[in-house]
């Protein structure tokens, strides 16, 4: 399930941070006590228009958990004070209420999304025409 992956990234990444993950919100504890809780979204992709669109839905700042994280998507979070993971591997905290900042490369819970294979290094149809090109 998402959720415990979430909170085994969460716990593996963020020393002295535990999170709680229910289907909608993120309750992250500091070593002090503190709490944040944050709202979470979890979604497939998210493009910019996509991450815009989700912005202007939930006004406070929240976390999103998606498969594929367009960069310029991933900046407007960035920007807007929101915390990700995208699954591919990048995870973003922010909670300055606790004074929390993270953000770090993370494993890939993705299948095969931990790079090339390095016996296979091009793959696909879109791989090989690009080797060919070259």
């Amino acid at each position: 399930m998402i959720e415990d992956e979430l909170v085994d990234v969460i716990e593996e990444a963020g020393e002295g941070l535990e999170a709680v993950v229910t289907p909608d919100r993120v309750s992250f504890t500091v070593a002090d006590g503190v709490v944040a809780v944050r709202g979470l979204v979890v979604r497939r992709s998210l493009t910019p228009s996509s991450a815009d669109r989700l912005l202007r839905q939930h006004g406070s700042a929240g976390v999103v958990v998606a498969d594929l994280l367009d960069s310029a998507a991933a900046e407007t979070l960035r920007s807007a004070g929101w915390s990700f993971w995208d699954r591919r591997g990048r995870l973003r905290l922010w909670l300055p209420e606790v004074g929390y900042r993270l953000d770090v490369p993370t494993r890939s819970f993705i299948t095969g999304a931990d790079g090339p294979d390095p016996r296979h290094p091009v793959t696909g149809v879109g791989g090989l025409t690009v080797a060919l090109g070259l």
